[in-house]
């Protein structure tokens, strides 16, 4: 697997920094949306990828070029957003991007908390704005304590994300066609 962080603001990468010696590995590709091409061919010619995932910068209408890039060479987009007013409207335009260049794409909800109004409100908004992954992610102290370790959740010992997001990752799954996938 390779990460790739194009976002300046670099958490991916003091994210793998902080990974421990033990932990799978993983491959770090570090740059900004101006390098996707190179990115994109350095990456290309690596053996044994089976899954790449790009960090970009929440904001890409600087880098038309590059997202287009990067769209056309994904399989799959997901557009992550929190419950907000304010999140869902920079989503919103996004996916109507994502769907004019066909890709293939679905909305993703994280730290959510299912008992506000705003969450009701926010799944109805992007149900309507294009595909919305049906699990969504919960505000969880064990996703943020990833970032300090450098591990999934899935690495973490009793973690009640692990369950939200093996579910995503089947979701993708079944959007990719990959039946045999590991979960």
């Amino acid at each position: 697997m390779v990460v790739v962080d194009l976002d300046r603001q670099g958490s991916l990468t003091r994210w793998y920094e902080r990974r421990p010696p033990a932990a799978p590995p993983l491959i770090l590709w570090e740059g900004t949306m101006s390098d996707a091409k190179r990115a994109i061919a350095e990456i290309g010619a690596l053996e044994d990828v089976d899954l790449v995932i790009v960090d970009t910068p929440p904001g890409l209408d600087d880098h038309p070029d590059s997202t287009r890039l990067l769209v056309e060479k994904s399989d799959f987009v997901l557009v992550p957003t929190t419950q907000g007013t304010t999140d869902i409207d920079s989503v919103v335009e996004w996916m109507g991007f994502l769907r004019r260049e066909r890709a293939n794409s679905a909305f993703l909800l994280n730290k959510v908390q299912r008992t506000h109004t705003r969450y009701s409100k926010a799944k109805a908004r992007l149900n309507g704005a294009g595909l919305l992954c049906p699990v969504d992610v919960r505000q969880l102290d064990d996703i943020e304590s990833t970032h300090d370790h450098g591990v999934g959740v899935c690495e973490l010992r009793k973690s009640r994300a692990a369950e939200d997001l093996g579910c995503v990752w089947d979701f993708v799954k079944q959007q990719l066609a990959l039946e045999g996938a590991a979960r």
